[in-house]
């Protein structure tokens, strides 16, 4: 067997996992390194002394910092206020190019497959890197490292690869399992966030921020190999889904999103998509303030002190997402619940780190909040559960560019305000406030109503004249496959579907992932009643206008309900 054949035998068993694990890794450590950085320079140029107050790496306070008036406590405001501006140009380049590309993105990588987007953002976030080595060695002013965010904000940056990679694993997933499989995916994210803060505060304080970038680069070229040799396409391509990268007809799909009649009901859809953006602004939006609250007095955290926070931070919120959801979902807690638990937890957390002014009150915060990571796995199954399978690359980019959008204006507004908090002595207010926008979301949960214990998508994947009919999937035996036999009901034409073993009278079986370009059938997974018993759904061409929907009980094949669909 050449090489090349068994490379191609490997790619079943290669998803996108390690291509998340690498480029996690690069974007928190890369984040971290860089405010770290220009706070470092800003430090220099307006004569804080930031450096020494952080040799010891454990702060530099017991709670009570400069007093108000002294020229050290007036330093370190213009050192934050400025690190804080340039922090805010950065992030609305970035955003802006973002939100101008994805949307073509995602309607791309629909028609023309997945890989493309998961190979662009690295490409980015290479040339984004070297940006920043061209700074650290030649020391250009920090202002160059917006060109850096410029360039990879127009390859898409996390936007286009939490996009491309939650497609993925939506392509290859049945609806049954996507809200564990999001959420082993969000795991694989904080372990990486984890493991990439753990040993940050190392790179840095002992090797330096030259060497940190290199590294950086090493980071990408690895999965940039693995997603170019090994990732197998999970959407075929084919000459009927030509069109230019940019056109009208990329574009359209991204705003249907929004004006399509979904059988779940749009406004359900739109009001997800509301708590989504808002927990954004209210989480992400506040990042950046973090990283500037835990450095100024009391707390004074070094590189060492602040990557073990956020590895922990990761880590907790990791093991909340993927136990935290299994646990409760075995318990039978409804998914509504389990997002109102997490918002409840986010929360918590944000106000917890604005009352401190100790270190051991700011590693509390995750401990309180552990919870919080059921959110998004819940929100992005129920959403794409909503649309249909072609449209998973459109809602996921949406969705990443409405994260780009409410982390720009969370960031503009909320530092905007902390420079005026700290004047006034009450710097933890960016956290009170975000917790209290945290009641929103909360309470549009309670207008959304989740479709519990019978099917959440119907959708008709694909329709021919010759009588093909889509169904939705039926209970799986032992090995993870269910076989279905079509078998002739009458001479109208209708089918019923019979759950039963291969024989010789040619009985076809049928799998529950997408056939390709030669199948016929399209599943997708239904949940059960209260009696355990599931119902197929039956889409029989009765004529070009025409699709008859029957929806009937196994045991006893007996009509439930009809309805004519064009």
């Amino acid at each position: 067997m050449s090489l090349l054949a068994k490379m191609k035998g490997l790619r079943r068993y290669c998803g996108v996992e390690p291509v998340v694990f690498f480029y996690s890794y690069w974007y928190f450590l890369g984040l971290l390194a860089v405010l770290q950085y220009v706070y470092y320079r800003f430090s220099e140029d307006k004569g804080f002394p930031y450096r020494n107050l952080t040799e010891s790496g454990e702060g530099c306070g017991d709670g009570g910092g400069f007093p108000l008036n002294s020229s050290l406590h007036q330093l370190e405001i213009e050192v934050q206020s400025a690190s804080s501006e340039l922090y805010l140009y950065y992030l609305g380049v970035w955003a802006l190019s973002i939100s101008f590309i994805v949307p073509f993105t995602g309607s791309y990588t629909d028609r023309r497959g997945r890989k493309p987007g998961l190979i662009a953002p690295l490409v980015g976030a290479i040339l984004e890197t070297l940006v920043l080595v061209l700074v650290l060695y030649l020391e250009l002013p920090v202002y160059v490292l917006i060109v850096g965010g410029l360039v990879n904000g127009l390859t898409g940056n996390e936007a286009t690869m939490m996009m491309a990679t939650t497609c993925y694993v939506t392509d290859t997933t049945d609806d049954k399992q996507k809200a564990f499989r999001l959420s082993i995916l969000q795991g694989v994210l904080f372990f990486s966030a984890t493991v990439s803060q753990l040993t940050s505060g190392l790179w840095i304080e002992y090797l330096g921020f030259r060497i940190t970038a290199w590294f950086e680069i090493s980071l990408l070229i690895v999965p940039l190999i693995y997603v170019i040799f090994f990732v197998e396409e999970s959407r075929t391509s084919s000459r009927e889904n030509d069109c230019r990268f940019f056109s009208l007809e990329s574009i359209k799909p991204a705003l249907r999103i929004f004006t399509k009649a979904r059988e779940e009901g749009r406004g359900n859809f739109l009001l997800l998509i509301a708590c989504f953006g808002i927990v954004f602004f209210s989480t992400v939006g506040t990042f950046s303030v973090f990283a500037l609250f835990v450095m100024r007095t009391p707390l004074c955290w070094g590189p060492g002190i602040l990557g073990y926070f956020m590895a922990y931070k990761f880590l907790s919120f990791g093991i909340g997402a993927a136990v935290g959801l299994k646990a409760m979902k075995w318990c039978g807690v409804r998914d509504i619940n389990l997002c109102r638990v997490a918002l409840l937890a986010q929360a918590a957390t944000l106000l917890t780190i604005g009352f401190a002014d100790a270190t051991w009150i700011v590693f509390l915060a995750p401990a309180v909040g552990i919870l919080g990571g059921m959110l998004n796995p819940v929100l992005w199954e129920k959403m794409s559960t909503i649309v249909g399978r072609e449209e998973q690359g459109s809602l996921f980019a949406t969705i990443a560019v409405i994260q780009t959008l409410m982390e720009l204006t969370g960031t503009l507004l909320f530092n905007t305000i902390y420079p005026e908090s700290l004047r006034f002595g009450i710097p933890g207010f960016v956290f009170f406030l975000s917790s209290a926008i945290m009641l929103i979301p909360f309470a549009i949960l309670s207008c959304i109503h989740f479709p519990e214990g019978h099917a959440t998508k119907k959708k008709l994947e694909h329709v021919e004249d010759q009588g093909v009919y889509y169904l939705a999937s039926v209970p799986r035996d032992q090995q993870g496959v269910y076989y279905l036999a079509s078998v002739p009901r009458d001479q109208q034409g209708v089918y019923y579907l019979a759950s039963v073993p291969r024989d010789q009278q040619g009985v076809y079986y049928v799998t529950s992932v997408p056939c390709d370009q030669q199948g016929v059938y399209y599943l997708a997974s239904v949940p059960r009643d209260q009696q355990g018993v599931y119902y197929l759904e039956v889409y029989h061409v009765t004529n070009k206008e025409c699709i008859t929907l029957q929806v009937y009980h196994e045991p006893t094949r007996s009509v439930l309900r009809e309805k004519c669909t064009t």
